[in-house]
């Protein structure tokens, strides 16, 4: 064991040293996010701010008038009926 440590001191030390500045980084100089700063702490304010979001759109209705939107017609797409599996599909196979 002493022999071990003899020759990886350096490695180990740059380990401990590596550890430890990460720990301070993350402990005092972390930066929190631009979304965690933004981020509204009460639920009624964001849905404050969403509502007067929406506020600020305008619809033009005439594009409901136009030609172009009468001319749309509907082209549904017929599925045929297919063949149910089992009834129970966890019971043992027979």
């Amino acid at each position: 064991m002493n022999d071990f440590l003899k020759k990886n001191s350096f490695s180990i030390l740059l380990v401990l040293v590596a550890m430890i500045i990460f720990w301070v980084y993350t402990t005092f100089i972390n930066v929190p996010r631009d979304e965690e700063a933004l981020a509204p702490q009460n639920p009624a304010e964001e849905i404050t701010l969403n509502l007067s979001g929406l506020q600020s759109i305008s619809f033009d209705n005439n594009l409901f008038s136009s030609p172009e939107f009468r001319n749309l017609r509907e082209f549904p797409l017929i599925i045929p009926l297919q063949t149910l599996g089992r009834t129970n599909p966890f019971a043992p196979a027979q």
